[in-house]
């Protein structure tokens, strides 16, 4: 189970204990990795670059958002 932040957000451990918090998750889900057959070594690429791609599109999302909601002001949505 995922506990919910102990800290509000801005707290310099608030990252800490978000990861405290999912290890449990994070590890369930690296051990069903290697069952299946790949290394230690391939889980923890295929996590990370899961991971890094996805702060990729968040930023990308967050710089094109702005653009969106000007057109549809123009348009009138």
């Amino acid at each position: 189970m995922i506990k919910p932040p102990a800290f509000s957000r801005g707290h310099p451990d608030r990252t800490l204990d978000c990861e405290m918090s999912v290890e449990e998750e994070f590890c369930a889900l690296t051990d069903r990795i290697r069952a299946a057959g790949w290394t230690e070594d391939e889980a923890a690429a295929a996590l990370l670059s899961l991971a890094l791609n996805y702060v990729k599109f968040r930023k990308e999302v967050a710089a094109v958002e702005p653009l969106f909601v000007r057109a549809r002001k123009r348009k009138g949505y």
